[in-house]
């Protein structure tokens, strides 16, 4: 009776523990999304001017509706092509939806087919996503790209 009392606290121990996990194991990330964006349009090489965008144009540059609450960081070209960006978002499900929303964006430019050396940069686009985190970079300069994204994700 003992060895059964004995498993039997063994067992419920073991279930309260189990219970205490929290999320799956994954941790929370946290990320200077303000760095990160400084990151993309200084140490990485764009082939023109990127120019620092209000995060109220992220709708507008996108041409789709971003999860609420999403903070923007956005630079684009003179043309109003994106060049870097990075988005925060109230959760890990808000990112993909940015990302998938950033996705669409980078297949109709190139859809569009308006300018060829677009086009071909916008081919070469990097989309990352880190927790509730996503940042983009449409450059030839994928070392650096690389470089920024492995510092601040990791």
């Amino acid at each position: 009776m003992r060895k059964f009392f004995a498993m039997l606290l063994a067992a419920v121990l073991c279930l309260s523990l189990a219970a205490c996990g929290g999320n799956g194991g994954e941790p929370e990330v946290t990320v200077d999304a303000a760095a990160l964006f400084g990151a993309l349009q200084n140490d990485v090489t764009y082939p023109d001017t990127a120019t620092t965008l209000d995060s109220s144009m992220a709708g507008v540059l996108l041409g789709g509706e971003l999860p609420e609450g999403t903070e923007a960081y956005l630079a684009a070209n003179d043309s109003a092509y994106l060049r870097c960006a990075v988005f925060v978002c109230q959760d890990a499900e808000a990112a993909k939806t940015a990302a998938a929303v950033v996705q669409r964006y980078i297949d109709d430019s190139i859809d569009a087919k308006y300018n060829p050396d677009e086009v071909a940069l916008l081919q070469k686009a990097k989309v990352h996503t880190n927790g509730r985190y996503v940042a983009v970079a449409v450059t030839d300069d994928a070392d650096g790209v690389d470089k920024v994204i492995a510092k601040y994700f990791g």
